[in-house]
């Protein structure tokens, strides 16, 4: 022990109740903390003080629990406070060696050891061990991201190439057919690119969401409605449990988008002439419900369902021709929780799969559910409805820098009679033309050489004849941020890219039918 103590290789203190909150510390002990002989703490009470405000709470149980017998022995490891103004992680070792008649404790002997490098050491391998750990998922999402890009782009790079090769005028079937082809490859990778931002933006705590109380019944339609022609190529067939007046917490649009890519899977995933049944259990002695999804198709074996939550996982996809990017259900998972819900999923090989949605039960005791005569879920939204009026004429500028986009946005709107357009590469240009001629429709990219969409809607504002002009952003920028910043800055609708053509060519008949500007939606 003296060798021990001369090396201060182990620190030693001894607390007495004879010498009322008297520590007495070796050389060591009071190396350990930077304290010279005459300054170190006699006091228990200035010893527990010096003990990291992090780790003190767990340490004075683990102590006070020893005191008062409940533990043979004190054991823990924690920061202690130098007089250099760093911490120092100890290993502290102390027992008590005498009681009195009632049990109180009378003396106390502890040790404690300076294991500061060694924690760093382990500090350091963990860093270690998750950095390569984070290496790898990065690695394998990066691989899985790669493979999910490329399989569409064969199809928009391919098929443009057999065109491009066509010796003469290509027939026109073949046209169309390769066009639809490349149409679908660009949907997925939008979708794609979607799911994306998606998860990351909810995994980031970043997705905004507008809890409102949604009646289940009319939601759980629209996306029957929204699934009814895949299901028909598959003869599935949907089975509707939901009773009317069920209502639960949560924001519209993203349960519509969980219990879309749920029901998606049921589908694609079914036998054929199979079923998807949806039912509820409504308990409201627990303020939940719970929505319950369920198919008859092939089931999952135990292993798989531990791989289902893995990013771009699409479990059979080696045998399967079936189109997904394996991140519908993580995204469902997430959105779920984000709503104060919870997402599970039970399954059984060769009778099916069951996905059961738990949320909040709705607030109100009553909604303005939709009455008989009101639109139901297979009728479009009135911003969507055809406008039977004949176009009338527009005259039309759009800023673009990039000559592709403003190519492309050119010929999109020739589909549609009556359009003068006019394009400008920038701000500068952009006020020129209008100082001799008026447009009805301003559309203004976002970022642009010389000032931006935003500063050059507040210049043409200026200008005669245009500070009630309807314009619409057409950007690349398609987060709900850009969306909103563009609706406060005075745009009436934002159209991202990629451009859904039938939407623009929709908001222009609006436009010419001279419908308020609140009522017109961007594309997005």
């Amino acid at each position: 022990m003296r060798v021990a103590l001369d090396k201060g290789l182990l620190a030693l203190w001894e607390w007495s109740r004879r010498c009322p909150r008297h520590v007495t510390a070796s050389d060591a002990c009071r190396a350990l903390i930077g304290s010279p002989p005459q300054a170190a703490p006699h006091d228990w009470r200035d010893w527990l003080a010096l003990v990291h405000l992090d780790d003190s709470s767990p340490t004075k149980i683990r102590l006070f629990a020893h005191l008062r017998g409940e533990t043979p022995r004190f054991l823990g490891e924690h920061r202690l406070k130098h007089a250099n103004r760093h911490d120092v992680w100890v290993l502290s070792k102390a027992q008590v060696v005498e009681r009195g008649p009632n049990g109180r404790p009378m003396r106390m002997i502890g040790t404690m050891t300076d294991v500061t490098s060694q924690r760093h050491a382990d500090s350091r391998l963990r860093d270690k061990r998750a950095a390569e750990l984070a290496n790898i998922a990065k690695s394998e999402f990066l691989s899985r991201m790669s493979h999910e890009m490329r399989t569409p782009l064969n199809a928009v790079i391919g098929f443009t190439q057999l065109l491009l090769s066509r010796q003469g005028t290509p027939v026109a079937h073949e046209v169309r057919e390769y066009a639809e082809h490349v149409l679908r490859a660009g949907e997925h990778l939008l979708n794609l690119t979607n799911d994306v931002l998606d998860l990351q933006r909810v995994e980031e705590g970043g997705v905004e969401l507008e809890l409102v109380d949604v009646a289940l019944d009319s939601l759980v339609a629209e996306v029957i409605a929204a699934l009814s022609s895949d299901a028909l190529d598959r003869a599935v067939s949907f089975d509707n449990h939901v009773p009317v007046g069920v209502a639960v917490r949560a924001d519209q649009h993203r349960l519509r988008q969980v219990l879309h890519n749920i029901a998606s899977n049921a589908v694609k995933f079914n036998r054929p002439a199979g079923i998807v049944r949806w039912s509820v259990t409504d308990d409201a002695a627990s303020d939940r419900v719970r929505l319950s999804i369920e198919d008859t198709g092939s089931g999952l074996k135990p292993a798989q369902l531990e791989r289902l939550f893995q990013p771009f996982e699409r479990l059979g996809r080696e045998t399967s021709t079936i189109e997904g990017t394996g991140l519908g259900l993580i995204l469902a998972r997430s959105l779920a929780e984000a709503m104060g819900g919870k997402l599970s999923i039970a399954s059984s090989v060769g009778i099916g799969t069951r996905v059961i949605v738990d949320l909040p039960i709705a607030r109100q005791s009553a909604l303005p559910f939709a009455q008989p005569d009101e639109p139901t879920a297979t009728t479009a939204p009135a911003h969507e409805q055809p406008v039977t009026k004949p176009p009338a004429s527009l005259r039309m500028l759009y800023v673009e820098d990039n000559r592709i986009n403003a190519i492309l946005f050119e010929e999109a709107i020739r589909l549609r009679q009556n359009v003068e357009l006019r394009l400008a590469e920038d701000g500068a240009e952009a006020l020129e033309h209008v100082r001799q001629w008026t447009p009805d429709v301003l559309v203004l990219d976002a970022h642009l050489p010389g000032m931006d969409g935003f500063e050059l809607l507040a210049a043409l504002r200026q200008q005669p004849g245009l500070n009630r002009v309807p314009a619409f952003m057409c950007s690349a920028d398609a987060m709900p941020d850009d969306v909103q910043r563009a609706a406060q800055a005075g745009f009436t609708g934002y159209w991202a890219k990629p451009i859904n053509i039938a939407k623009i060519l929709s908001d222009l008949d609006r436009v010419s039918a001279g419908l308020p500007p609140a009522l017109m939606g961007g594309s997005t």
